[in-house]
């Protein structure tokens, strides 16, 4: 009788240990190339627990020219598993850029960041590829 409470403590631990370290999110930017007077969104969808940005939880991670802060022109709020954001077409080149969205273990020992861009549709120079899947330590060169 005495195994199988060993064995069961073993795999509480074990289960617990997997949870607790375990982080997942994406960021699905709707309409990436946006016309030069349309709204454009992003979505976040995370386990664990989203890490604000300037008090956001949406962030930028390069400076284009309209500052770090994220516009105060958008209404945002909850979805099924996330959060998501709708930036005005009055925030103009504030809608152009990199976008993140950070999150992190219930225990707060991970924290994961996801990334994407927004790019006006008449843009002078176009990437090669939009969408880049890779896998954790794997090296990724955007072009």
């Amino acid at each position: 009788m005495e195994g199988w409470r060993v064995l069961l403590m073993l795999m509480l631990m074990l289960l617990g240990q997997a949870t607790e370290g375990v982080v997942d999110v994406t960021v699905v930017s709707k309409y990436p190339f946006f016309e030069e007077l349309a709204d454009t969104w992003l979505y976040c969808y995370f386990t664990g627990s989203i890490v604000g940005q300037n008090k956001y939880p949406f962030g930028l991670e390069v400076n284009t020219g309209a500052g770090t802060t994220f516009t105060r022109k958008r209404n945002s709020g909850s979805s099924s598993g996330g959060k998501h954001v709708k930036i005005w077409d009055e925030s103009r080149d504030f809608r152009v850029g990199a976008f993140s969205c950070q999150v992190k273990t219930p225990d707060g020992s991970r924290t994961e960041k996801a990334i994407t861009f927004k790019m006006k549709s008449l843009a002078d120079v176009w990437p090669v590829a939009f969408t880049v899947t890779a896998n954790v330590g794997e090296a990724v060169t955007l072009q």
